[in-house]
């Protein structure tokens, strides 16, 4: 609990800029103000916090600067394993500061336009109830731990408008720089042919239904469904899919869980609300609420899709329950924040109660990535 206590003070500055929605356009400004600055200490300048870092900071150190001339640029940019956007990135960053809490911060930087953007154009009204439900969907892991991830997303976040509006060359296009940056991205093309179908009620129903059967049943099917198409539909990403499927780790099942109730509830309630969300630009996340719910029920059996894929259309959240915080009564939006501020507190004790998400800030002083390292070690052995 004490490990989580200061992501928890930090959610909590945040929740209570709900309640400036109340007050004049001034006093709006100056609270969204302090929540970029606040967002900026606490996660731009963070330390050595989780373990991402670990994998990361050692790329890091091998990065050339453009100072040391484009032979070395080049060469980095032709050994890394990683992608050729994020490789750069390193590159100029180390060019401007030989620190990698400097990469932290640029990113963060980064995120935080995108989520303005995301907010003011999407929620602008109910603006800090969107930052609430952001980090407590997806976005404290994203803007802390998958910083690789996040640029990819933010990059999906920035296209979303070309997607409702069905420009298909700038939708491509900035997915296409998100995917120079994780190759997840490859997710979201498939993604602009789809987003935008109003479905009938007789599909949704059943195939959530069936899902439901699956996922209590505990039916292997996404593991039966990888091992039979991983040779031919991944090509030479296909030991990789081999290796997840017979990991402990990432061939095991998600069971009935807080968070199992929530999303059955979320789509019981989203669905029976859906002809409020039948506008061109709240039904894009209405469909990707869907697909987010159908990939727990049916894939549960492989964890790697079910921990992977969520997070990329954890925006749906973002967008929808603002909206529908809108249509509820002034005594019915008490019992939502309170609902929500028990749920918030309950997923983050369980995300960062533990010794590796102990909080660090370089202002008041942080460990050295070698005494970081140690000490992260050290707490997760087994």
């Amino acid at each position: 609990m004490n490990f989580a206590l200061p992501y928890i003070y930090y959610y909590f500055s945040v929740f209570l800029g709900i309640f400036s929605s109340q007050m004049g356009r001034d006093f709006k400004k100056i609270t969204k103000l302090l929540f970029i600055f606040v967002t900026i200490y606490f996660i731009g300048l963070r330390g050595f916090v989780e373990a991402d870092w670990l994998i990361y900071y050692p790329v890091w150190k091998i990065a050339p600067s453009l100072f040391e001339g484009s032979d070395a640029v080049f060469k980095f940019l032709s050994n890394t394993f990683y992608e050729k956007g994020f490789a750069f990135l390193l590159v100029i960053c180390k060019t401007l500061c030989n620190n990698y809490i400097f990469l932290q911060f640029v990113i963060l930087l980064f995120t935080l336009f995108c989520l303005n953007s995301f907010l003011t154009r999407y929620c602008n009204k109910y603006y800090y109830l969107g930052a609430c439900l952001f980090y407590l969907f997806g976005g404290y892991m994203l803007s802390i731990i998958m910083i690789r991830n996040c640029i990819s997303v933010m990059f999906f976040i920035l296209s979303i408008p070309s997607l409702i509006e069905r420009n298909w060359k700038k939708y491509f296009l900035q997915n296409f720089i998100g995917l120079l940056f994780h190759s997840s991205s490859f997710f979201y093309f498939p993604l602009y042919f789809f987003l935008h179908i109003r479905y009938k009620n007789f599909l949704i129903i059943p195939v959530w239904l069936i899902g439901n059967a699956i996922f209590l049943l505990q039916i292997p099917l996404a593991m039966k469904l990888f091992s039979s198409v991983s040779g031919v539909l991944f090509g030479a990403y296909g030991h990789l899919v081999t290796n997840y499927l017979t990991s402990k780790q990432y061939a095991t099942s998600y069971g009935i869980s807080i968070g199992f109730i929530e999303r059955t509830l979320t789509f019981l309630l989203f669905f029976s609300k859906r002809k409020s969300f039948y506008n061109k630009e709240a039904l894009v996340f209405l469909n990707m609420f869907y697909l987010y719910s159908f990939v727990f029920l049916f894939f549960s059996d492989f964890r790697i899709v079910v921990d992977r894929i969520p997070i990329l259309i954890y925006c749906c959240y973002w967008f929808l329950y603002p909206k529908f915080y809108g249509f509820l009564t002034k005594r019915t939006k008490v019992i939502f924040l309170l609902i929500l501020l028990m749920y918030s507190l309950i997923k983050i004790v369980m995300f960062f109660g533990t010794p590796i998400g102990l909080y660090e800030n370089v202002v008041t002083g942080a460990m050295s990535y070698e005494n970081r390292k140690e000490f992260t070690m050290r707490e997760v052995k087994p």
